[in-house]
């Protein structure tokens, strides 16, 4: 499941992916484990939702660092 968790966070720093993308189908469980740990986010900077998955600034800690996820 890490494996998976540190794709959709790097997608996710990449430019993001759709709610209904096939990335999106076939990572749900990871995507799902990333959003509960706020790591990314549907949330744009307007405190709108969009349909969009983006990293946050905790996500590119993760992202970034070696700390165990």
């Amino acid at each position: 499941m890490r494996n998976k968790l540190l794709e959709v966070l790097e997608m996710a720093w990449a430019g993001g992916f759709t709610t209904k993308s096939d990335f999106s189908r076939s990572h749900a469980d990871a995507i799902a484990m990333a959003s509960c740990r706020k790591l990314i986010t549907t949330r744009t900077q307007d405190g709108d939702y969009g349909r969009r998955w983006l990293i946050t600034p905790k996500g590119c800690s993760v992202l970034f660092s070696s700390k165990e996820l």
